[in-house]
C-alpha cells in the first residue's frame, strides 16, 4: 500500500501493532533542501512506538551526527548498530579538507527480540579445523567440552555490511566482517538523492521479517523498500509525501511485475 502525505498523519491512521518491522531512510538534516528537514523525534516514536509490534524491530539508516541524535532520542529501546561501506564516497567538495564519507549506520531498535533470521554468507575460505569450545568465561561459564566442526561454506553475518565490486556477480559476501552491497550509481538508474540499494534493503528484510509480515517505510522515497518486500514476499506500506516519488515509486513496481512475467 502506498501512501501519498505528511508522515505523521499518515502513521496516526495505522492500526496499533499493525507493522512487523520499520525500515526507514530518514532525513538526516545535513543539507538545506527541504526535503532533507529531520522529523521531530517525540512525534517519530510517539507513533513508531504505538504501530510496532511486540516483537517487530524498526530498522533506521543514518549518518553522524544524525546517528548519535537518534539513538539518544530512545535510549530506552536502542539496541545496535550496524554499519554500511559504500563503495561510492561523498563529500568530493571537501576531499582536501576531511576524508570523503564512505560510511552509513543502520541503527536498530525494539521492544522485545524480534524476528531474526540470519542470513548466512558464502565463506570465501575453507577453515580446516576445528574450534575448542570447552573454556571458561566470566562472562559465559563453562561452554560445552566439545568440537565444532567448521567445515561449513556458510558464515553468519557480522555489524559491517560492505560492498567490494571485485567479488563475481555483485554477490553478498563477508570476508574480514565485511558484507558487500553496491551503491545505486547516478548514472544507473538512481530516482532519489540518497536511494539506497535495493540488495540492501533486501538484506534486511529478510532478516528481520518472515514471509508474509508487514513492512512499513514512513519516508519511503523512490520506493526502494516496497520493491525489497515485494520482491520477498512481504507485506508492504510506503508513506511519501512528494507525489513525484510515489508517482517513481509505482513505475518501479510496474517495472518488477513486468520482469516477473
Amino acid at each position: 500500500m502506498l501512501l501519498n502525505g505528511e508522515t505523521i498523519e499518515e502513521m496516526s491512521k495505522l492500526p496499533e501493532k499493525s507493522i512487523n518491522l520499520i525500515l526507514a531512510d530518514l532525513p538526516y538534516g545535513t543539507t538545506q533542501n527541504k526535503w532533507d528537514e529531520v522529523i521531530p523525534f517525540n512525534k517519530l516514536w510517539e507513533q513508531y512506538e504505538r504501530i510496532i509490534a511486540d516483537n517487530g524491530a524498526i530498522v533506521l539508516t543514518g549518518k553522524q551526527p544524525f546517528t548519535s541524535m537518534l539513538i539518544m532520542s530512545n535510549q530506552k529501546l536502542f539496541k545496535y548498530c550496524m554499519v554500511w561501506r559504500k563503495n561510492l564516497k561523498t563529500g568530493n567538495l571537501n576531499a582536501r579538507k576531511m576524508p570523503m564519507g564512505a560510511f552509513e549506520d543502520i541503527v536498530v531498535f525494539y521492544k522485545n527480540p524480534p524476528t531474526y533470521n540470519p542470513q548466512q554468507i558464502p565463506r570465501t575460505f575453507q577453515v580446516k579445523s576445528g574450534n575448542k569450545t570447552n573454556s571458561k568465561t566470566t562472562n559465559y561459564g563453562k561452554q560445552r567440552e566439545e568440537y565444532i566442526d567448521r567445515q561449513s561454506d556458510w558464515l553468519m553475518p557480522d555489524d559491517v555490511i560492505d560492498y567490494e565490486d571485485a567479488y563475481a556477480l555483485d554477490a553478498l559476501e563477508l570476508e574480514n566482517e565485511m558484507l558487500y552491497i553496491k551503491c545505486v550509481h547516478n548514472s544507473s538508474g538512481k530516482l532519489h538523492p540518497t536511494q539506497k540499494p535495493v540488495e540492501l534493503f533486501e538484506w534486511l528484510v529478510k532478516t528481520y521479517t518472515s514471509e508474509g509480515d508487514v513492512v512499513l517505510d514512513n519516508t519511503s522515497g523512490s520506493g526502494t523498500t516496497a520493491v525489497a518486500a515485494e520482491i520477498n514476499n512481504r507485506k508492504w506500506i510506503c508513506i511519501e509525501q512528494d507525489r513525484g516519488y510515489c508517482e517513481k515509486t509505482v513505475e518501479r513496481l510496474k517495472k518488477l511485475h513486468h520482469e516477473a512475467v
